[in-house]
């Protein structure tokens, strides 16, 4: 016998019942999990399934976080004067493969000097997966001169499909002369 694998030196012949014939002996050997009652051979099963587990559970998140990996996108890309009225023009891009059924941001707007003048929550409805959207928005009366900040306050409705978390994936962007940070 050998100290790393159980073998016994006996010869069993194989045969053939259905023919009567007998084939030539083989030396049996019996791994050292057999010889202690599988105990070993359930570990290694209680491991596989637990790594198989592992495995399926990190394909599970990747796949979510693929579907947000992409995110919104938002951008103030423009602020206009129009008479009264301040125009606000928005890009935002649905960059996930998730269907956004509403979204509606409420923004903070802050003067040059970091005070605050108006509160404005803006509409952009659905959200196609992979598409981008060019939104206008208007406040009247409104001087648009004093702004110098919008803030992404809150995300108030965020229809989706999943588990989409619309508040921790929009990044965002200006290319107005107002600052738009979160």
């Amino acid at each position: 016998m050998s100290a790393g694998r159980f073998s016994v030196n006996a010869r069993v012949p194989r045969t053939d019942q259905a023919r009567g014939l007998t084939a030539p002996a083989r030396p049996l050997t019996l791994g050292a999990h057999r010889m202690i009652g599988g105990a070993r051979s359930v570990k290694y099963r209680l491991v596989g399934v637990c790594l198989v587990l592992a495995f399926a559970g990190a394909m599970l998140f990747a796949e979510a976080s693929q579907a947000q990996e992409g995110g919104l996108s938002l951008e103030l890309n423009r602020v206009e004067q129009q008479g009264e009225a301040c125009r606000f023009d928005w890009r935002i891009s649905n960059r996930s493969t998730v269907n956004v059924r509403d979204l509606t941001v409420e923004f903070i707007l802050f003067d040059k000097a970091g005070v605050n003048i108006a509160r404005m929550p803006v509409p952009f409805g659905g959200l196609l997966p992979n598409k981008s959207y060019l939104r206008s928005f208007v406040l009247r009366p409104f001087d648009c001169d004093p702004v110098g900040e919008a803030l992404v306050n809150e995300v108030t409705t965020c229809d989706a499909d999943g588990s989409f978390d619309c508040t921790a994936v929009i990044a965002v962007s200006s290319r107005a002369a107002v600052k738009l940070s979160r």
